[in-house]
């Protein structure tokens, strides 16, 4: 079974949350799931955040905190075959990290990347993935 890794950037409660849960548990029969919540919010909104990691198990649910570099090691650890981040990288993860991550000739992994704003321009962006996954209509325009 592939491996899926989820890069979020948060999981407190809110639609981005949500949208995410929804697309583990469709997927979850389908892949091997992972996800790294890069920053932890709150500690009281966290609804989906416990829903996910009760679907996923708590070793499959890692939260950084002061030291993002761990990022990269986790990917190493994990393996996927997919890194899916759900918000543009650039918004939330720092270009040093993005450039080890999105190096093609060093990766072995697929990267998917979903806006969850209808005002990203891919033409602004430095770290393109391969695919992008849009949310809504407007955003596909």
């Amino acid at each position: 079974m592939q491996k899926l890794l989820y890069v979020t950037p948060h999981l407190s409660t809110g639609g981005l949350p949500q949208y995410l849960l929804k697309k583990i548990e469709y997927f979850k029969s389908q892949f091997n799931i992972y996800v790294i919540e890069y920053q932890d919010l709150s500690w009281e909104y966290v609804v989906q955040k416990n829903k996910i990691k009760q679907l996923l198990g708590e070793n499959k649910l890692i939260t950084l905190y002061e030291d993002k570099q761990v990022l990269l090691q986790h990917i190493e650890n994990i393996k996927p075959d997919i890194v899916h981040f759900e918000e543009i990288p650039e918004h939330f993860i720092d270009t040093i990290i993005l450039d080890k991550i999105f190096n093609k000739p060093n990766r072995s992994y697929y990267i998917l990347s979903t806006t969850h704003s209808s005002y990203t321009d891919p033409n602004q962006l430095s770290s393109l993935p391969d695919k992008f996954i849009l949310v809504s209509e407007w955003s596909k325009n």
